[in-house]
């Protein structure tokens, strides 16, 4: 297992990011932390019972715990040094759930998964991974293709982007 970075590196890592990964990070967080707090439980009667490896496990899990919720503050403090209302639950921030979508600075809307996330107005091409195949931008991009191309313009997109990937009609 690696070593986290530290805390000190995490907070200095937040500035640049956009509200947008801000939201997703406080919510990949909580989620973490939910998780192990579950598991702790499930490994509880069994510690109980004497099983040294879930004893550790616990206390291991705790320890992550403790760094993820240091995490989360760092994010906490962040969006709010931005202006924005943080709540508890799930990184709502300024009334949108970070489960359900993101809303960014602009409000334009982008499509991760077949939900709409709200983004920043910019993009770049570190937005990082969204669904495991496809960046931010490039989602964006899509988007717009479908949003206002004609008929004709769509066909020659689609032709161009064909013979890209070395496809003839």
């Amino acid at each position: 297992m690696g070593t986290p970075i530290t805390l000190t590196a995490f907070i200095a890592a937040l500035p640049p990011l956009p509200l947008s990964t801000l939201r997703l990070k406080a919510h990949e967080l909580q989620s973490n932390i939910a998780h192990l707090t579950s598991s702790n439980v499930q490994l509880e009667p069994y510690a109980d019972a004497g099983d040294e490896v879930c004893r550790e496990a616990i206390v291991e899990n705790r320890d992550v715990i403790g760094r993820m919720e240091e995490r989360l503050g760092a994010v906490r403090a962040e969006v709010e040094r931005r202006g924005c209302r943080w709540e508890e639950e799930w990184g709502v921030v300024d009334g949108v759930s970070g489960e359900a979508g993101v809303e960014g600075d602009a409000g334009e809307t982008t499509e991760v998964n077949g939900r709409a996330i709200e983004g920043e107005g910019e993009t770049n091409e570190n937005s990082g991974v969204v669904d495991g195949s496809e960046t931010q931008q490039q989602q964006q991009q899509q988007q717009q293709e479908r949003r206002g191309l004609s008929d004709s313009e769509l066909s020659l997109a689609l032709r161009q982007r064909l013979s890209e990937e070395g496809i003839d009609l």
